[in-house]
């Protein structure tokens, strides 16, 4: 090979290490945010479950028969 093409491939690589370098730190921010959005979506579902289950426990009286028992 050619000093030329070696000079050539030997950037090339230094380039595709560095765009590898940079896809590496997207990943990194990416994966935390979808860390954050699972998170909140996991505190969602508690919230809405607990909303349900309150709201079916006032409509059959449940609430009403618990609160007799412990008082």
């Amino acid at each position: 090979m050619s000093d030329e093409r070696i000079q050539l491939l030997e950037w090339k690589v230094g380039e595709h290490s560095s765009a590898i370098k940079e896809l590496r730190a997207d990943h990194h921010k990416l994966s935390n945010a979808l860390v954050g959005i699972q998170n909140s979506l996991k505190q969602i579902k508690w919230t809405v479950l607990g909303a349900v289950l309150y709201a079916m426990a006032t409509e059959v009286g449940l609430l009403n028969a618990i609160k007799a028992v412990l008082v």
